[in-house]
């Protein structure tokens, strides 16, 4: 069990599940990430990452990445201590982006598929009582944030989405069993 938060790891291993685990028909339904992207944003930071990002989509969009994901980590999160384990609750965003370059019939169908996957993949990552970084996930709500699929625009083009909220809780220790 870790013995502070590990927020960023934890955001950094569903971004990993989701490039390895959200697959349409044995690959990934995400664009490939540029070199410099891959460097930047990506999972491994190698070539071959797919166009999943961590935190707010920047006011310069790429559509060069015709099919995206963002994961946005969105409330405070919640600390109770148990002592001495302190249970960390966080509510993340994942939303998934189609850009309409050609034919949006081929986008539709492929935001359905990743839907399908997506939930296949929360439901077999529910409960990792064993993992240091995540202990439990689900999928949940928070307002303000469109669950399911709605078309939003960005730079002056029309995107599909897909969104949805993934509750996540992280345990870590305290050390020395600091009473508060």
């Amino acid at each position: 069990m870790a013995n502070s938060p590990q927020t960023w790891n934890m955001l950094k291993a569903w971004q990993a599940t989701v490039q390895n685990e959200v697959l349409v028909g044995g690959v990934s339904p995400f664009s490939t990430f540029t070199n410099a992207d891959a460097a930047l944003y990506g999972a491994t930071g190698n070539p071959g990452d797919a166009a999943i990002y961590i935190g707010f989509p920047p006011k310069d969009i790429k559509t060069i990445y015709t099919t995206q994901c963002w994961i946005m980590p969105l409330s405070e999160s919640v600390r109770w201590r148990n002592n001495p384990h302190v249970f960390d609750e966080s509510n993340v965003y994942c939303l998934v982006l189609g850009y309409y370059v050609a034919n949006y019939y081929s986008v539709t169908q492929n935001m359905v598929s990743i839907r399908d996957v997506f939930h296949t993949v929360i439901g077999a990552h529910a409960e990792q009582p064993n993992d240091t970084l995540v202990t439990a996930a689900k999928w949940g709500s928070v307002s303000g944030h469109a669950n399911g699929f709605f078309m939003t625009e960005e730079i002056g083009r029309d995107w599909l989405c897909w969104g949805a909220t993934r509750w996540m809780r992280q345990q870590w220790s305290v050390k020395n069993n600091i009473q508060t």
